[in-house]
């Protein structure tokens, strides 16, 4: 189990941003197969417009993901691919910042797909940290987005 942060960005059409992303994940790896299962939850948000009138963007992603890893004999560093499915919940608030008038906002679920690259390492046999990049392709009504992070992170290792 571990944490995760780091930039993500999305683009769709000729609009395209990003952002800071911060994340939780467990990880579980099969001992006869050698690949590892990894369910991660992450947040990305994006607000823009100033007081009192501000657009916020957000997105909630609950994901599973398969790792393999690739052994490097004697060396602390695993590097590693994946891929995965993932659930994107979007929402999107606008505070029109009028006195009497309710902020508006919205929300929708949309799937999406992912493939995932980095390296780990190994500080002792509890505690580890790593780096990853990930692209994704999210698929909504009518249209795809394209999904991209790079984000690192820290991980304890249990006994099972």
């Amino acid at each position: 189990m571990g944490a995760r942060a780091g930039f993500s960005g999305y683009s769709a059409g000729e609009t395209s941003e990003s952002a800071p992303v911060f994340g939780a994940y467990v990880k579980y790896t099969l001992p006869l197969l050698g690949f590892g299962i990894r369910g991660g939850v992450d947040y990305w948000s994006k607000t823009y417009g100033e007081d009192p009138a501000e657009l916020k963007w957000s997105d909630i992603t609950v994901s599973a993901t398969g790792l393999y890893p690739f052994s490097l004999p004697g060396s602390p560093v695993v590097p590693y691919v994946g891929a995965g499915v993932g659930l994107h919940m979007f929402k999107t608030e606008f505070d029109f910042g009028i006195p009497g008038l309710e902020p508006e906002d919205a929300s929708d679920t949309y799937f999406g797909i992912h493939g995932v690259g980095g390296a780990e390492f190994m500080v002792n046999p509890m505690l580890s940290v790593f780096a990853e990049g990930k692209y994704g392709v999210i698929f909504s009504e009518g249209e795809s987005t394209n999904v991209w992070a790079v984000v690192g992170g820290v991980g304890y290792h249990l006994e099972m």
